[in-house]
């Protein structure tokens, strides 16, 4: 029969092995783990940036041209993260403008955009657990 000795003797390699082993995994995952933080941290940092540039020429009317802006309003969509602030300005910006000429097809897009922003407010929310 096996004494605690022998058994001691056949463990004490394989213990060895197994945390010589577990420390270079540790070390890749935990590397793994900072790159994709550092990539999630620059993604948002883009989103910014783009959300607060489309929102800049929407309202100072950078480009000059109402087609643009519905062009800028239909992108601001695809920003769910901002999604009750886009509402908010531009339920502020239909107000606004709603006795200029030239706005009406602005203002019927903000107007789908904003239906289109209240519609899916729960499942949105899953992305953002891993976000």
């Amino acid at each position: 029969m096996w004494g605690t000795s022998q058994l001691n003797q056949f463990m004490v390699p394989i213990i060895v092995a197994i945390i010589a082993a577990a420390s270079p995994l540790l070390t890749f995952a935990f590397s793994i783990y900072r790159d994709i933080q550092e990539k999630s941290e620059q993604i948002r940092q883009k989103q910014y940036e783009q959300y607060h540039k489309l929102i800049g020429d929407l309202v100072s009317n950078a480009k000059g041209f109402v087609d643009s802006q519905i062009a800028i309003v239909f992108e601001l969509k695809y920003f769910r993260k901002y999604r009750k602030l886009t509402i908010r300005i531009f339920e502020g910006l239909i107000k606004l403008w709603q006795n200029e000429p030239k706005a009406s097809g602005l203002i019927n897009e903000m107007q789908i955009t904003i239906k289109a922003l209240k519609k899916w407010p729960g499942i949105w929310r899953l992305c953002y657990l891993f976000y």
